[in-house]
This record gives structure tokens, sequence and C-alpha cells, in this order.
């Protein structure tokens, strides 16, 4: 989707994050331990699969998908966890998760009370885990307006797989977009981990129903095939060879082959 004018982007995005938060409030108890364990879960099979030995995620409000029961899994095995404390000139600085006490930042913001970083210690991660009100199929990410994300992962030269957090009903077909929008490479819900991959399989095989990565439901995405033409008749030889012998009429032996280059010089030995 292009870029939308400043205006309708800004006013569609509006309606719809106070949509999505509402309906975040008001989601059930009983749903939200449910999404807790099956985000627990996606989340801890997408970091075995990328295997980073550090990542950057963040503590969730009470109505985000909850990450904490994921940061606990990193911490007890070793991996570094980088946490976003926002900063007033709208970047972030990044501390350390140690799984113990906690603060609130100046946006009122979970975050831990470790040392504080500074906005480049994001290089040094192998995964970015980011809140999001909604990302689109596409991969177009919607935060709540502060731009706190977008401006770091569109300052980074190489930033490795990010990946934005969200329920299964904020996937949406397409989202409005502003030029300052930064996409994502996936996304992870409480039953889809977003990992993609390639199978070949016959018409009579059954359809995969299962991710191997977080064992959640796959979705089937169509591309286009490549042809490959084999036998007689598609190569430059034969096509000379059959319009040679039907042009002359003649029905003597076949046509001489084609002369084949010599093998390239191997170096000397010396």
């Amino acid at each position: 989707m292009a870029p939308a004018p400043d205006g309708d982007a800004i006013a569609t995005k509006r309606a719809l994050r106070a949509e999505l938060r509402e309906r975040r409030r008001i989601r059930p108890p009983h749903e939200r331990e449910a999404a807790t364990e099956g985000l627990t879960r996606q989340l801890i099979a997408l970091t075995s699969s990328l295997g980073p030995r550090a990542l950057s995620c963040y503590l969730a409000t009470a109505d985000e998908p909850q990450t904490r029961p994921f940061l606990a899994w990193a911490v007890e095995r070793g991996i570094r966890v980088l946490l976003p404390v926002s900063r007033d000139d709208g970047l972030l600085d990044w501390a350390p998760y140690d799984a113990a006490d906690e603060s609130l930042d100046l946006i009122g913001m979970p975050v831990p009370t470790t040392e504080l970083l500074g906005p480049i210690a994001i290089n040094d991660v192998g995964l970015i885990l980011v809140p999001a009100a909604a990302v689109d199929r596409g991969g177009m990410r919607m935060g709540w307006g502060r731009g706190y994300f977008d401006k770091t992962l569109g300052s980074m030269d190489r930033r490795p797989p990010v990946f934005a957090v969200v329920f299964d009903t904020e996937v949406l077909d397409e989202l409005p977009r502003e030029p300052h929008d930064q996409g994502v490479d996936g996304v992870v819900t409480p039953t889809e981990c977003s990992t993609a991959f390639d199978i070949q399989q016959a018409f009579t095989d059954d359809s995969l129903t299962e991710c191997p990565t977080c064992q959640g439901r796959l979705r089937k995405v169509f591309s286009a095939v490549g042809v490959t033409f084999n036998g007689s008749g598609f190569y430059r030889t034969d096509s000379r060879s059959t319009t040679s012998s039907s042009d002359s009429g003649s029905s003597s032996g076949p046509a001489a082959p084609a002369s084949t280059p010599a093998p390239a010089a191997t170096p000397a030995a010396s």
C-alpha cells in the first residue's frame, strides 16, 4: 500500500488505534490467560529456531500480549535481553532484563531498574521483538503513535529479524501508511509465529497444517511457479537441425553436431 496523504493516514490511524485499544481493554480474563500461554509458546519456538545470543523485547502493560513468561524463559537460558526505556528526545535507551524490580519510564511504560545503556546497544542483538497496535499481511506495523520504534528501526544500518507481537485479531489485511512507518519481518501471535518456508509437494500429497517451528496453524501462500523445459526441441541445436531438415527436404543422416568450445585452460602448477 502506498503512503496515504498525511491527513488521511493520521485520521484513519487515530480511529483504528482507539478501536484496538478498546478491544484490548474489554478482553475477558480467560482469553488473556489463553493468549499468554499461546504467545509464550510461539515466542520460545521462534527464539529457539533463530538462536540469538541476545535479543530485545519489552515489558508488556496490562492490556498488551504478555511477555514476562517468555522473558523469564530467555533469562534462564542465558540469553541476554535488552528492554527499551523512553527518552525525552524521542529515542530509546536500553536496559538489561534481570527478572527483578520494575519501574516506570517517562511515558509510564514498565521498565527494569538495571543500568541504562545508550541507543546503540540495540545493534548487538540478534532478534528484535516490538509491541504494536496492529500489523498487516504485507508486514507493515502500526504502533501507538509516539514513533519510538519507527525511529529506532529506521536508524539501523543492519538490523536483525524484527517481529511484532500482537493478538490474533490484530493481524489485518491492510493498514494506512505514512512515509516514516517501518515494516517488520514477521508477526507473532498466540497461534502463529509467521515463519515462512518453501516445500515441494505432489498434487496427491496432503496439505501441511502444522508449522514445524511453533506447531501452530499453517497458512499456505501461493506464488508464481517456474517452468522447466526438458527434451528435444527446446535447444538451439535441436531447433536448427529440425529447421534445416524440413527446409531442404533431405532424408539423409542427422545434421552435424554443433561445435563444442574448447575447455578453458588450466593454470600450471607453480
